[in-house]
């Protein structure tokens, strides 16, 4: 089906936002939902996994909808990949 679910941690908790079908509506949401809560100007990084042609994608999407470009860009560890899985991408910004 390609459900991609949209996943925010707030106090220290993980908790489904949304889903999304497929990486192209993922990314748009993904970076509308940043457009919408980070204070204009303010930093931002890139995560991703083993799923390098989505965070390609999402690269540009945040260098077409964002002013400035990420300060960081990380690929996460295991810890974080058994429990999203390997294929995962984000955007790390404080609201």
């Amino acid at each position: 089906m390609g459900l991609k679910p949209l996943i925010t941690f707030e106090d220290g908790e993980a908790k489904i936002i949304g889903k999304a079908r497929g990486d192209k509506k993922a990314i748009s949401s993904l970076v509308e939902r940043c457009i919408s809560e980070r204070k204009p100007g303010t930093n931002y990084s890139l995560v991703y996994g083993n799923n390098g042609e989505a965070f390609e994608k999402l690269k540009t999407a945040c260098a077409e909808a964002l002013e400035i470009p990420p300060i960081a860009e990380y690929q996460v560890g295991c810890v974080i990949g058994i429990n999203t899985g390997p294929n995962i991408i984000g955007i790390l910004y404080r609201t």
